[in-house]
């Protein structure tokens, strides 16, 4: 179907078809750096392919045969700087230990399936050592299952900080980091990010956070939660802070938990409050809000933030606000 000769010059190619098919055909092309496999409806016998390094820089591998993912990561040990990769949690051990040689990746996108998850096969992967470290600087986590079985803790069988610890553990230089959720009770350890500076949980956040306070490099943070939550909550370095409130309460902004703070985006998702928010927060320099919370006896532009008090700000901008 595609000749090498007839396009020397390709550089970016996205196909659909079962990866072990084209890939004798892509090892072909000098000048191929970014290839995309993606999902196929059609089952299809695997084909062998040279066992060459490959000079692809950008992988996405969106199909089923994982072990044929696993097998291209070992032919791009020296090239490979983004992954966006789809693994099985059997495969997950096998596919740690290929991204410890994967030296000049930058990104990764992870879907995990969690799917089939054991208590026995969750076990073999907690006991398994660690084989290297991996480079990668920015991590994006995805799991795939349903939500609310996620959120249940039932595919970790009642054990999903080990989990969380045991993978992040094998990423240990990442700086900047995504994570899909954090289960009730459960905060995903970030002790051993050392390099850490940029973190993002999408999903509401229910417990303990302290940990965030060990991250000595941490500059960015978003985060949403109850404010009984952030109350817990502190960073030294921190100076960019985005979070979501999913209830109303009375929420304090203090330099003493937030001293390097210059750039605040505050989400509210609530509809009504009394409550005051107030801020103390002398190197803020911007200020964000943006929700639709209603005060019925307020009627200046703050009104959806209750109170407001604090240092002079650079700049201040209100969003969606109704007063």
């Amino acid at each position: 179907m595609l000749q090498p000769a007839s396009l020397p010059n390709l550089s970016r190619i996205s196909l659909k078809c079962e990866a072990t098919r084209a890939i004798p055909t892509f090892q072909e092309f000098s000048n191929l750096r970014i290839v995309s496999f993606l999902g196929s409806s059609h089952r299809q016998e695997l084909k062998p392919f040279k066992d060459k390094p490959l000079p692809w820089t950008g992988l996405t591998y969106f199909q089923r045969n994982y072990e044929v993912s696993i097998q291209l990561l070992g032919l791009l040990r020296t090239t490979l700087s983004y992954l966006w990769l789809n693994v099985d949690v059997a495969c997950l051990r096998d596919f740690t230990e290929a991204l410890a040689y994967l030296s000049v990746l930058e990104t990764l996108h992870l879907f995990i399936e969690l799917k089939g998850l054991s208590p026995s096969l969750l076990q073999s992967i907690l006991d398994s050592p660690v084989r290297g470290q991996s480079n990668v600087r920015k991590v994006d986590v995805v799991s795939i299952c349903n939500p609310w079985t996620v959120m249940s803790g039932h595919p970790f069988h009642g054990d999903p900080k080990t989990f969380w610890d045991w993978l992040l553990l094998r990423i240990s230089n990442t700086e900047e980091l995504r994570l899909p959720f954090v289960l009730d009770s459960t905060m995903v350890s970030l002790r051993n990010l050392r390099k850490l500076r940029r973190f993002y949980c999408g999903y509401t956040i229910l417990y303990h956070l302290r940990e965030i306070g060990f991250c000595s490099s941490l500059q960015e943070l978003t985060l949403e939660c109850g404010a009984v939550t952030f109350l817990m909550l502190s960073s030294e370095t921190v100076h960019k802070l985005a979070i979501t409130f999913t209830e109303a309460h009375a929420i304090d902004f203090l330099a003493l938990k937030w001293p390097s703070l210059t750039t605040l985006k505050l989400r509210l998702t609530f509809e009504y409050t009394s409550e005051p928010t107030t801020f103390d927060l002398p190197q803020l320099r911007e200020i964000e809000v943006d929700g639709v919370a209603t005060v019925g006896h307020y009627s200046d532009p703050l009104a959806g933030l209750g109170p407001v008090q604090g240092t002079v700000l650079g700049t201040f901008t209100i969003l969606s606000l109704v007063p």
